[in-house]
C-alpha cells in the first residue's frame, strides 16, 4: 500500500509531464507558423551526414552552435524522449511528431506541406525559432527528471504498486480514463488538452494504451538511485493474483548506462534561457502546492511592469482606433475597395507580404526591417503568409460599434479591377498610408515590449497570468485586468479595455486563455540587439 504522499509524488509526475508538454506546443506552433519552415528540410539540415536519421551528437552540435551547452547525457535523453522504436536514433516520422503541432492539426498540415528549401541553410528565424522548442524540450527533461527522483527516493516506491493504483479499472494498461481519473482523486482536474498531452508523452507506440513498460519508462529517473521496482509477469497477462518478479526496468536502464549515481544537469549558458511557461490548470486550493509549477511567484515589481505595458499598449490600440474612425468617416472609403487595391491582378482573394508592400510602396509607405513580418504574423491568422479580406477586416474596422455600422453600410464602388485604384479618392488613399504607417510603428513598439519582458529574468509568466486570473478558472476577463490596472493606479474607460481584451483574446470568445496570453506576450521575433 502507498503511502499518500507517494501517491501525490506520482501525480505530480503526471501532471508536470502534461503542463510541460503544453509548454513546448507554443513554441512549437510559433515555429510552424513561420512560412519558410518546413520540417523535411529542417530535418535534413540537422542530418549533417545524410544519414536518414539524427543522432545526439547532431543535436548537440547544433545546440552547442547556438550558445547552449547541454550535457551529452540531455542531448542523448533529447532523442530518448522521441526515439519510437528504442534504436537510439531519430527517424525522420520521429522529428515531425516532436516539431509539428499537435493541437493545431491544420496548422501542422500546412507546415508539412510547405515547399522546401535548400536543406544545408536554415534562416535565423527558423534556427532561433527551433532552439526555443529545443530549449524548451530540455528544461522540461530537468524539471521532470527532479519529480522522478523525489518520487524514487519515497521509502514505499513500488512500480507495480503505483501501476496498479492508476489502472483502476483492472485492465492491465492504462488508458487517458484511468490517468485523469487517478489525477482528479488527486485533487486536479486537468483539462482535455493536458490529458492529451500526458498520453502524447507516455504513450510511445501511439495505441492510445498505456502499457507498463511505457509507464515505467515515463515515472523513472533516467539513472536510478537504487536497484527499486517490481513488476508482475502474470499481471501483465491480465491476471489478477499479482506474482512479483524483478523489475525490467534495470536491465533497460543497464543498456544504456552502469552508472547508478545521481543525475546532475548543469545549467545552461544561453543568452536567451528558456522560460517557465505553463498551462493554466485549475486545482484544489487544499493541494495547490504539490505542482511545483503553481508555486512559483511573481513580485510586486513583475506586476507593476506589467500593468505600465498594458497601459502602454492601450495608448497605441487608442491611437489606432482614432485612425480607423477617422478612415471610417470618409464617403469613398470601404474596405473592401481597399482590398481590391491591394491585391495582385493575378491572384485575387488574397494579399501576399510582396504584394502588400509593393502596393504600399506606391502609397510612399515604406516598412522596416521586420515591421511587414510583424504585421502578418499578428494579422494573418491561418498563418499561410496571405492576407485575406476577413484579415483586412480585423486590421482597419474600428471596434466602436457606431463607426463600424457606419462602415459596414456603405456599399462598394463597383469599379472594374483595372480601374480599382480610381475607387478612393487621393485624401482617402493618403489616410489609408497614415493608418498602415501607424501599424507598423504600433507592431514595433508591441515587439519591443514583448522582448522588454522576455529580457526580464525575472519573469514569470505563468505567475502573471494567475494574478489576472481572478475567477481561477484558468482565463482571464476584462474584470481581471480592469481589477489589476486599478491597483496599480492605471484607470483606462471601457472601450480601452475592451481593445486591450482583443488584443489577447485570439479567438474571440470574451476571456483570454493561458495559450492566447502566452501567444500575444512572446516574442515573436529574434532577440533584438
Amino acid at each position: 500500500m502507498l503511502s499518500q504522499e507517494t501517491e501525490e509524488r506520482l501525480a505530480n509526475i503526471l501532471i508536470n509531464i502534461g503542463e510541460g508538454d503544453q509548454d513546448i506546443e507554443v513554441v512549437r506552433q510559433v515555429l510552424s507558423e513561420i512560412r519558410t519552415f518546413e520540417p523535411f528540410s529542417t530535418f535534413r539540415s540537422l542530418d549533417r551526414f545524410g544519414n536518414g536519421f539524427l543522432t545526439s551528437t547532431d543535436l548537440l552540435e547544433f545546440l552547442r552552435r547556438n550558445n547552449f551547452r547541454p550535457t551529452e547525457r540531455e542531448s542523448y535523453l533529447l532523442i530518448r524522449e522521441w526515439d519510437s522504436n528504442s534504436d537510439g536514433l531519430l527517424s525522420y516520422g520521429d522529428f515531425q511528431k516532436w516539431m509539428l503541432p499537435s493541437q493545431n492539426q491544420n496548422l501542422a498540415i500546412l507546415a508539412s506541406r510547405r515547399m522546401g528549401f535548400h536543406p544545408n541553410e536554415l534562416s535565423y528565424e527558423i534556427e532561433y525559432a527551433l532552439m526555443r522548442v529545443l530549449e524548451r524540450e530540455i528544461s522540461y527533461l530537468r524539471r521532470v527528471e527532479n519529480f522522478r527522483q523525489d518520487l524514487e527516493r519515497m521509502p514505499d516506491f513500488n512500480l507495480l504498486q503505483c501501476f496498479q493504483l492508476v489502472d483502476d479499472a483492472k485492465l492491465s494498461y492504462l488508458t487517458i480514463g484511468s490517468l485523469e481519473r487517478f489525477l482528479e482523486r488527486n485533487g486536479y482536474k486537468p483539462s482535455r488538452e493536458i490529458m492529451e498531452s500526458i498520453m502524447r508523452r507516455i504513450d510511445k507506440n501511439g495505441d492510445s494504451r498505456v502499457s507498463y513498460s511505457e509507464f515505467v519508462d515515463s515515472i523513472m529517473p533516467s539513472e536510478p538511485f537504487s536497484k527499486i521496482g517490481l513488476c508482475s509477469s502474470t499481471y501483465l497477462s491480465g491476471k489478477s493474483n499479482y506474482s512479483m518478479s524483478p523489475s525490467p526496468y534495470k536491465s533497460f536502464r543497464s543498456s544504456i548506462s552502469s552508472d547508478t549515481k545521481k543525475t546532475t544537469f548543469a545549467e545552461p549558458r544561453s543568452q536567451s534561457p528558456p522560460r517557465k511557461l505553463k498551462s493554466a490548470l485549475k486545482k484544489d486550493s487544499s493541494l495547490s502546492t504539490r505542482s511545483s509549477m503553481s508555486r512559483e511567484s511573481t513580485s510586486d515589481y513583475d506586476i507593476t511592469e506589467l500593468a505600465k505595458t498594458f497601459g502602454e499598449q492601450i495608448t497605441l490600440d487608442k491611437e489606432l482606433e482614432n485612425m480607423r474612425q477617422e478612415l471610417a468617416l470618409r464617403a469613398d472609403f470601404t474596405i473592401a475597395d481597399a482590398f481590391r487595391m491591394l491585391e495582385s491582378p493575378t491572384s485575387k482573394g488574397h494579399i501576399s507580404e510582396l504584394q502588400l508592400d509593393s502596393e504600399l510602396r506606391s502609397l510612399n509607405v515604406y516598412s522596416r526591417q521586420n515591421e511587414l513580418y510583424l504585421l502578418f504574423r499578428h494579422y494573418d491568422k491561418d498563418c499561410d503568409g496571405k492576407l485575406t479580406y476577413s484579415d483586412l477586416c480585423d486590421m482597419l474596422t474600428p471596434r466602436q460599434s457606431e463607426y463600424s455600422k457606419l462602415l459596414n453600410s456603405r456599399a462598394p464602388s463597383g469599379v472594374k479591377f483595372s480601374r480599382r485604384k480610381c475607387a478612393l479618392s487621393i485624401e482617402t488613399q493618403e489616410l489609408l498610408a497614415r493608418v498602415f504607417k501607424k501599424i507598423f510603428d504600433i507592431e514595433n513598439a508591441s515587439e519591443i515590449i514583448r522582448q522588454r519582458i522576455a529580457n526580464n529574468p525575472s519573469v514569470n509568466i505563468h505567475s502573471l497570468f494567475l494574478k489576472l486570473d481572478k475567477t481561477h478558472n484558468g482565463s482571464i476577463s476584462i474584470d481581471g485586468f480592469r481589477k489589476m490596472l486599478h491597483e496599480n493606479g492605471i484607470y483606462p474607460t471601457e472601450k480601452d479595455l475592451m481593445a486591450l481584451l482583443s488584443r489577447y483574446d485570439k479567438d474571440k470568445d470574451g476571456k483570454v486563455s493561458y495559450r492566447e496570453f502566452v501567444q500575444e506576450i512572446e516574442p515573436k521575433s529574434p532577440p533584438r540587439n
